[in-house]
């Protein structure tokens, strides 16, 4: 079974994708559907994606700093691109974080699907090693346990590893330190709770595991370079 991500703003051209790869993979893919850049980093994040096809043209974030940021979290993701603005800079920038199928639209059909299927193809040769199978399951944990206080002991004992260990698979797999990842991860958490205005910032700062109102908002202020307040208000429409 494949899971596939379709990102693009056209809801037609999403359909129509889904309807080629439905034929030809029929009940072998599960199919996730966005228009926005943010949504996809977070469906990475979260679940195990076989492949990301998507448009450069996204809301919120555009198909290059999805995908770097996707790279950043799991540097092994598949990503087919498709565009209608085809540049030797826009070629080279993908090519830099690792991207080389970049498609121009309007796409052939038959030439999609082919290049869908060469990428699905090699996911059962992928290297399946144990680092990464890991880490995975280490950040579904850090995912759905956000609310709490997430130390790299606490962790590392619900994952059944040693804090040196967790540290350094960490740090090698994700290029990025564990107590900065948690803490940017809160954030993001943060910032979508944030935007209802209904929810009282006191309640956010408990629910993303801060014991102080006062410690959350210094951490966001940090992180954001606003606090949260500022933020909610350059970002909530007031009724």
């Amino acid at each position: 079974m494949f899971k596939v991500i379709i990102a693009d703003l056209e809801p037609i051209q999403r359909e129509a994708i889904k309807l080629l790869l439905q034929q030809r993979f029929q009940r072998q893919v599960i199919i996730l559907e966005t228009d926005n850049g943010q949504d996809v980093v977070d469906l990475v994040r979260t679940k195990h994606i076989d492949l990301l096809i998507l448009e450069n043209r996204l809301i919120g974030l555009d198909g290059l700093a999805c995908v770097k940021k996707i790279k950043d979290i799991k540097s092994w993701q598949k990503c087919i691109v498709f565009t209608m603005l085809d540049t030797e800079a826009m070629r080279e920038a993908y090519r830099s974080i690792g991207v080389t199928q970049i498609l121009i639209k309007p796409l052939r059909p038959h030439i999609f699907i082919d290049e869908i299927s060469k990428v699905l193809a090699t996911n059962s040769d992928m290297p399946k090693k144990k680092g990464n199978k890991k880490i995975e399951e280490i950040i579904e944990f850090i995912d759905s346990h956000l609310n709490e206080d997430l130390t790299l002991t606490y962790v590392a004992e619900q994952m059944d590893l040693s804090s040196y260990y967790l540290s350094k698979v960490f740090k090698k797999e994700l290029g990025v330190n564990f107590v900065k990842y948690v803490t940017e991860r809160k954030m993001e958490k943060a910032k979508a709770l944030l935007k209802d205005i209904e929810i009282p910032i006191v309640n956010i700062a408990f629910e993303m595991g801060f014991p102080e109102p006062s410690y959350f908002t210094k951490v966001f202020k940090k992180v954001e370079n606003m606090t949260p307040t500022q933020y909610r208000n350059q970002h909530t429409r007031w009724n």
